[in-house]
């Protein structure tokens, strides 16, 4: 019996638990009885939908519990789950828009956030006609589950259990069919190979939508009945060094990540201005896989991470491709990388590798061991005429067995099946005492941050987009064994005058795929092959040779002497902040009135521009203003609002402050409202069932974490019977600034634990505590606010269009205070009545 379906249901009744982190303290536990209990309620809401066995549901989910949840429910009910990461670009939706095709037009699951990302890179794309078909058959995540539960379905182990599209595929996607006993063999041999186990504990950061992140660190997990965590991948590109803060307090024993993860991970961590005291001795397997692996990577994570009791032997390179479920081949435990030096002159297909005597040769290539076949996997290399080679040939790589799909949803084999059972993989390679070493790749198919993308589909972009034909090659960085790729592009001389097309080439792909070419150069007429296909081994094996060099240098000439927009128009302000953003994103081709998401820019990106805008306007925008003001022109007249008026910004409430009159003199703050705002808290108030108390107090305590470090709160309310109601929080708890409202109001309404002013005002600081706050009525207070802060660090008094805060400033960082209650204005003018704040929800 091979049924998937079997690893939940034998931990139904589990109190054994994964976590979901969304930030730094903003965790979800679920159970395994609650994600069954769930999952089955969820399955009833969707056979309500008439999605019964055999039916396929796309995922269009940003939340990663939502998409465990809808995946049981698909999996326990005979549904045919088809994950695609939320489409966030025009490439992403169409790519979405494709698949959606090709699997039938059938239902799409979405959660709000998904629809907003969809929205706007249906946009971008100019595709809005697509969206509003695919409008028709979406369906959206219920806030409120079912109380009934579904009708569960017993499989067989050739039904498909769910279709997975490798990432990046776009104007063909192939869905590959992976049965129940296809998973399950794989299953069991990526535990056998990884020795995995009862007492393990994995952590992940990998996107559910990726083989690795949802087989490799959630099914097998499930299938052990073990505790797991997956961390949202947007945390890991805003702090990569929760990944191990993580690890380390949850003595996690198995993580995962391919080189560009490892590499983002040491880029923060080695310029970090915080010490750390880390122990990662109980880490004892890093799975290093998804892209080409870089001795360089390795060898610098791993001796960056000694110190902290990191072991080498830890790091565990794998191979693996969606039509072999998850792994085709492992290095064994207990084994430091092992990367083959090889002469690169002797890697040709039929040539036998020629082994250097020292990795430092001239002429020498490192190549990582990838280990042995897993168990329900073989391997073999053959020649172009499928004729198998000796050990240490290269050759094209095949593989066969119970773990590898049967096939493509809706399309031939198309030579990549043969009638044989063996898959071509489209890898180069060959195997040293049944070792596999891969040297390359067949495939026309670029990999960027463990994204694949297809070039034929990238050139039918350019064709469509710029208007001019190109041929893609694909090179390979020789160190960090990262694709890069140059641009042919066909046009006819003098080439100057295509230069801006060159930029909108370069911008194309740095908007698509996140990385600029190495180079875009002209050519009168792309090269072809006796059949009449383009032929980019020719192309690739002059430009090797250098044969390119003088017109690189020629184009470079000519972007230097094109002349630039960047600046044209732009004031100061505007003009900073296009060269950061030209820099970062890697283009000239800045429109101050362009979206930084349509010029290009990536989470991680944001993130780096947001860093160098704090280096040239120090302690004037947050992360979450990249949001708020997305463009260049936006941005800049914030920032000019900011720089002008610190203390105030336009359309905000008034902030006045008393100057100390002694070193310990008590500190005030005021914080005023028009009369039109004041009737939109009320607004807000009334749509949420709110008081105007809580309204204002809980804001007030959810801005904390955004501007200080505290974590705790002891929060004191007097009610209208002039009693004190203590609120103690944890103000990392909510995941949503309407919970946390919601949450202190059920609390303020409470009638046990209130006490008097001022007797027993000292027992309300809790011993935890990083601060303790009175909230007082205007004109309740029984003495003046200022006598109460030998008790409280911050005493504030609310009137009805007013807050003053006074703070004890021999304990409160009154410069500290004063950018909390900036950040608190804001964000209470940002608060909309559908209750969406425009700045962020995390914190």
């Amino acid at each position: 019996m091979h049924h998937i379906d079997s690893y939940l249901l034998n931990h139904k009744d589990s109190q054994q638990s994964m976590s979901f982190l969304y930030g730094h303290g903003e965790t979800v536990c679920l159970t395994y009885r609650d994600l069954y209990l769930r999952s089955v309620r969820l399955l009833h809401y969707l056979q309500e939908h008439r999605l019964m066995k055999g039916s396929r549901l796309i995922f269009q989910l940003e939340d990663p519990c939502a998409f465990v949840q809808a995946f049981w429910a698909c999996v326990l009910g005979g549904v045919v789950p088809v994950p695609i990461p939320v489409a966030k670009s025009s490439l992403d939706f169409s790519r979405l828009f494709n698949i959606w095709r090709q699997t039938g037009r059938p239902l799409i699951l979405t959660d709000k956030a998904a629809q907003r990302f969809i929205h706007t890179a249906s946009a971008t794309a100019g595709k809005a006609a697509w969206r509003e078909e695919m409008e028709a058959v979406w369906m959206t995540l219920p806030e409120e589950l079912p109380d009934k539960t579904g009708e569960l379905n017993t499989p067989d182990d050739e039904d498909i259990a769910y279709i997975q599209f490798s990432s990046g595929s776009t104007g063909d996607p192939k869905g590959v069919l992976l049965s129940h006993k296809n998973m399950c063999t794989n299953v069991e041999a990526v535990k056998k190979a990884g020795r995995i186990g009862g007492t393990d504990l994995a952590l992940s950061w990998l996107p559910l939508t990726f083989n690795i992140g949802l087989i490799g660190f959630h099914l097998i997990p499930v299938e052990l009945g073990i505790d797991h965590t997956i961390l949202s991948p947007e945390l890991f590109i805003r702090d990569p060094l929760i990944w191990m803060d993580q690890a380390n307090q949850r003595r996690t024993t198995i993580l995962s990540s391919p080189n560009f993860g490892l590499e983002y991970f040491l880029r923060r961590f080695l310029t970090a201005d915080r010490r750390f005291d880390w122990d990662l001795s109980c880490v004892r397997l890093i799975f290093n896989g998804g892209e080409p692996i870089s001795r360089s990577a390795c060898t610098k994570f791993l001796q960056a991470l000694k110190p902290y009791g990191l072991q080498e032997v830890a790091m565990r390179d794998v191979y693996g491709m969606s039509e072999a479920t998850l792994g085709v081949s492992f290095a064994p435990c207990g084994e430091a990388p092992i990367f083959a030096a090889v002469d690169r002159r002797q890697l040709s297909v039929g040539q036998h590798v020629r082994e250097a005597e020292s990795p430092n040769d001239e002429g020498t290539s490192l190549f990582c061991d990838l280990g042995y076949a897993l168990d329900g996997c073989a391997i073999k290399v053959c020649d172009a005429d499928y004729r198998p080679l000796a050990d240490g040939t290269v050759g094209y790589v095949y593989v066969k067995g119970d773990s590898v799909s049967n096939g493509y949803l809706d399309r031939a084999l198309d030579g990549v099946f043969r009638p044989d059972g063996w898959l071509y993989t489209g890898d180069i390679g060959f195997l040293r005492r049944n070792r596999l070493v891969l040297t390359g790749r067949a495939k026309d198919m670029l990999i960027v941050r463990g994204h694949n993308y297809y070039c034929n589909d990238l050139e039918r972009l350019v064709l469509e987009t710029v208007g001019v034909k190109c041929a893609i090659v694909i090179l390979q960085d020789q160190d960090s064994k990262n694709d890069e790729l140059a641009v042919f592009v066909q046009v006819p001389e003098p080439y100057e005058k295509y230069a801006s097309a060159f930029q909108r080439v370069e911008h194309l792909f740095l908007q698509n795929i996140g990385q600029r070419p190495k180079s875009v150069l002209p050519v009168e007429r792309l090269p072809v092959t006796g059949s009449g296909k383009v032929d980019k081994e020719t192309l690739k094996s002059h430009y090797l040779r250098g044969a390119f060099q003088t017109l690189e240098a020629n184009v470079a000439l000519m972007r230097e002497q094109t002349p630039s927009t960047l600046t044209e128009g732009f004031n100061d302000t505007e003009k900073q902040l296009a060269e950061i953003c030209a820099q970062i994103l890697q283009t000239t081709d800045i429109d101050k009135d362009t979206s930084l998401f349509d010029l290009g820019g990536n989470s991680t990106q944001l993130v780096e521009i947001q860093r160098e805008i704090e280096y040239a306007f120090p302690g004037l925008s947050r992360l979450t203003d990249l949001f708020t003001y997305p463009t260049i022109s936006k941005m800049a007249a914030f920032l000019d609002r900011q720089h002008a008026d610190p203390i105030g910004r336009v359309h905000a409430p008034r902030l006045t402050r008393t100057a100390p009159s002694a070193p310990t003199a008590p500190r005030m703050f005021s914080v005023d409202w028009t009369e039109q705002e004041c009737a939109g808290h009320q607004q807000y108030c009334s749509l949420h069932r709110l008081s105007l108390e809580a309204f204002r107090v809980g804001l007030f305590v959810c801005m904390l974490p955004l501007e200080t470090d505290c974590e705790t709160a002891g929060l004191n309310v007097m009610r209208p019977d002039k009693r004190i109601r203590p609120v103690h929080i944890k103000l990392y708890e909510s995941r949503d600034v309407l919970d946390a409202l919601q949450s202190i109001a059920a609390q303020l309404s409470e009638e046990d634990g209130a006490c008097a002013l001022p007797e027993d005002a000292a027992l309300r600081r809790f011993p935890s505590d990083d601060l303790s706050l009175l909230f007082l009525p205007d004109g309740a207070a029984p003495t003046p606010p200022e006598e109460l802060l030998d008790t409280f660090d911050v005493v504030a008094v609310s009137g009805p269009s007013s807050i003053r805060f006074f703070c004890n400033a021999s304990k409160v960082d009154c410069d500290a205070f004063n950018a909390l209650t900036d950040g608190y204005r804001d964000a209470i003018c940002q608060l909309q009545p559908d209750g969406f704040m425009r700045v962020s929800h995390e914190y």
